[in-house]
């Protein structure tokens, strides 16, 4: 019987998330797999924040490498940390059911985010979620905060911070959901393309092993996934970027939303499309065109000039 090496990072998240794919690979595909644990470059340095580390691909790279040499058969990613432009010979083959896209406010006290003291401090690793805040609370102050989800919590309850920002995705498939204190509007927070969905990669010349995932696949979850990083990937956005992107696939239809924060609270660009799911790329295409034609890179360029005093 076939059995596939899946790599992995070795964090608790990484191994729940690549157990998950495993048992859909028996229950679909009757196929038994092991994981092979590999480090990352985002998983070595801890000590800076994540878009001033070069961008997307710090959690993926040795992973994609080992998948393209032949080590391991297969990947599983975060979506939302994957590069928007694959290695090439690499692609995401499989899709699963997507989680919730938001993001949670975790605090001390259970404050929400609206009742939050002027000056309080916020943890969050993302750019983005730096420029949404600002755009919401803009007297709070952002301090920079790495490592796993329970190591974020944990430097919350120590009383580093006032509450942090992260994924509710992560956070439910950690069995944390019961310290969520606010799971934050999509309108207001919207995501990083991919957020919630679970990317299964391989090499798309390995004619067997993409067959078997195949198996996988939700299509409403790859068209989304599909449009947002093809928005993104216009814009040429990543860690680095102030961009969201967050689709909705539905009965063959697919609704887009793509918006580029500005370093000025009051300003932001949004393109919303609506067209048909086997259509994804091409919509997220025009989306990032539209934002790109009224001025998004002018946007996205003020905020690199001051990444460096982005946080305090």
């Amino acid at each position: 019987m076939m059995q596939l090496r899946i790599g992995t990072r070795g964090s608790r998240l990484a191994l729940i998330q690549t157990g998950t794919v495993a048992g859909l690979l028996k229950a679909k595909a009757g196929i038994d797999s092991v994981p092979v644990v590999i480090k990352t470059a985002g998983d070595i340095d801890q000590g800076r924040p994540l878009f001033g580390m070069g961008g997307k691909g710090i959690f993926e790279k040795e992973i994609d490498a080992a998948v393209l040499n032949g080590e391991v058969d297969m990947a599983v990613h975060s979506t939302k940390d994957l590069p928007t432009s694959m290695d090439g010979g690499l692609v995401i083959a499989a899709v699963p059911e997507r989680a919730a896209a938001n993001d949670v406010l975790i605090s001390r006290g259970g404050t929400m985010l609206e009742d939050l003291k002027e000056k309080s401090v916020i943890g969050t690793s993302s750019l983005l979620r730096i420029a949404e805040l600002r755009h919401m609370r803009d007297d709070l102050r952002v301090k920079s905060i790495r490592g796993n989800v329970e190591t974020r919590i944990a430097k919350l309850d120590r009383g580093d911070y006032d509450a942090i920002l992260l994924a509710e995705a992560g956070v439910r498939r950690l069995g944390l959901g019961g310290r969520i204190t606010q799971v934050l509007p999509l309108g207001d927070f919207p995501p990083a393309a991919g957020q919630g969905a679970l990317a299964v990669v391989a090499a798309e010349e390995n004619a067997e092993v993409m067959m078997a995932l195949r198996e996988l696949n939700d299509r409403n979850a790859m068209a989304e996934v599909t449009a947002e990083r093809a928005a993104t990937g216009t814009l040429g956005g990543g860690c680095e970027a102030s961009v969201a992107s967050i689709a909705r696939a539905e009965g063959g239809s697919l609704t887009l939303s793509c918006s580029v924060f500005s370093v000025d609270p009051k300003k932001v660009l949004t393109a919303s499309l609506t067209g048909a799911a086997d259509s994804a790329e091409e919509l997220g295409i025009k989306a990032g065109n539209d934002l790109a034609s009224r001025g998004a890179g002018r946007v996205m360029d003020e905020w690199r000039v001051r990444e460096k005093g982005a946080y305090e």
